[in-house]
């Protein structure tokens, strides 16, 4: 009877262990991720970067290997009940494959803790940080923001080539990080007065500010730059992506203050701070050049040297009230390579409806797609820009007419001709040095889960053995 007594509770140990082991590893398996849904690895996110914090949103940005959807579901707890797309997605209104992503959330409240994750792939699945969300928080309400400081420029996929979608990160040390995405026609711009300290506890001080770090992120190729920055508005020479820069001889300030090293430009999200992470060895910084070229007469204060003998020009619409049969045209003109052009769409009471700020391309080329449609009507466009000092306007009057399209028309109404000469393509850089081991070096298997499978294990062995010394 004692005997039959014993056996049935080192049987029912036995079952219950067989099951706490089972629970465990399953467990533990799902918390390593082995029992969800796969990624493919042409949509695995890469190079994942939180920056633009603010007092209501922030800007989550990554690169994929292949082309692929993504978008961002976040919220104040690991739910994530709500969904945020690609700004390209949102302004294209249809949701694309592409390989570099950026996603703004906005509508978000001061100070409070949110956590996101990535979802990507054909799938859209969900993926986060070692197998749980990122987290991020809002900064607080501070008050009254310092004046705007805008740096600006344009990005060129090669020479001649302008980019499109590429993010510029910009960092400045102390400070979190600010980013844009460069917009059609190679632009892009970044308004210094949001950056906070990397406390969130108030504004940077812009004042004390003289030297930054730039990382362009393309599809493969990235470009580091060096900059020193001046005390007004400041436009960046042009970046050919896969070159490096040293900008900092080239503000109007003329100081060259704290030394960047030449590593890769990364960002540790924890810190909102550039690190060297290893995966983009630079090659040796490449300097800006110096001497001016054929027909140019000498740099301006931001660093850009400009050709004065061109002026600015509106090439299309080519005429006076010319008769223009699509809602989104190709406005087109020319000027001094560097030149800052501020544009702008007004309808017949003089109200603006689009508007743009860029710098005149390398080839004295300028060209603007508004991204709102215009309806059938009368408009002018104007461009702003400054001329030996004092400001300068030019502008010309246009009518929207669909009478003889058979309704809305999207496409460009300039066509561009082809360029007689193809411009040469960047060599991407080769890798020099060996990958970076500062975050140590993987090991194979998962010690945990292995060993308390292990343990269990052994315990049921123990078990087992005595079960069978008390019956024989």
């Amino acid at each position: 009877m004692q005997k039959t007594v014993v056996k049935n509770i080192l049987t029912v140990v036995g079952i219950s262990l067989i099951i706490l082991s089972f629970g465990i590893g399953v467990y533990l398996a799902y918390k390593q991720g082995f029992l969800g849904p796969k990624v493919e690895a042409q949509a695995e996110p890469l190079k994942v970067k939180i920056t633009n914090i603010s007092i209501n949103g922030f800007t989550v940005s990554w690169v994929t290997n292949g082309k692929t959807y993504g978008e961002i579901a976040y919220g104040k707890d690991k739910k994530l009940k709500n969904l945020q797309v690609d700004d390209q997605d949102q302004l294209e209104k249809q949701s694309k494959k592409r390989k570099i992503h950026y996603v703004t959330v906005s509508g978000l409240q001061p100070a409070t803790q949110y956590f996101f994750k990535i979802k990507t792939g054909e799938k859209k699945i969900a993926v986060g940080k070692d197998h749980e969300p990122y987290q991020v928080k809002t900064a607080p309400a501070l008050g009254d923001r310092p004046p705007n400081k805008i740096i600006s420029g344009q990005i060129e996929k090669s020479p001649g080539v302008l980019g499109q979608g590429e993010i510029v990160y910009f960092n400045i040390k102390g400070a979190t990080p600010l980013s844009a995405q460069v917009k059609s026609g190679g632009n892009w711009s970044i308004d210094l007065s949001y950056a906070y300290n990397n406390k969130l506890t108030e504004y940077i001080d812009l004042s004390v500010i003289d030297s930054a770090k730039i990382l362009v992120q393309g599809e493969k190729l990235t470009s580091n730059v060096k900059l020193a920055i001046s005390k007004d508005d400041q436009i960046v020479p042009i970046i050919i992506l896969g070159s490096d820069y040293d900008f900092n001889q080239l503000a109007s300030s003329g100081n060259s203050n704290e030394s960047a090293d030449t590593g890769s430009l990364g960002f540790n999200n924890d810190s909102n701070s550039f690190q060297n992470d290893g995966q983009d060895q630079a090659q040796p910084l490449q300097q800006f050049p110096l001497e001016p070229s054929n027909n140019v007469v000498g740099a301006t204060d931001s660093g850009v040297y400009v050709q004065e003998s061109l002026p600015v020009t509106i090439d299309y619409p080519a005429s006076e009230d010319e008769l223009i049969s699509s809602t989104q045209p190709e406005f087109r003109g020319s000027g001094a390579p560097g030149k800052l052009l501020t544009i702008s769409i007004l309808d017949g009471d003089g109200a603006s409806v689009a508007s743009t700020t860029m710098v005149i391309t390398s080839d004295s080329q300028w060209s603007f797609v508004p991204e709102v449609k215009l309806v059938e009507g009368t408009y002018t466009i104007e461009v702003r820009y400054s001329d030996a000092g004092s400001d300068k306007l030019i502008s010309r009057a246009f009518k929207i007419d669909l009478s003889g399209t058979g309704g809305d028309v999207v496409k460009p109404a300039f066509e561009a001709s082809a360029s007689a000469s193809p411009s040469p393509t960047p060599t991407v850089k080769p890798r020099v040095s060996i990958p970076s081991t500062s975050s140590g070096v993987p090991t194979s298997g998962i010690e945990l889960p292995t060993m308390l499978v292990m343990t269990l294990g052994m315990l049921m062995l123990g078990f087992g053995f005595v079960a069978k010394g008390l019956f024989e």
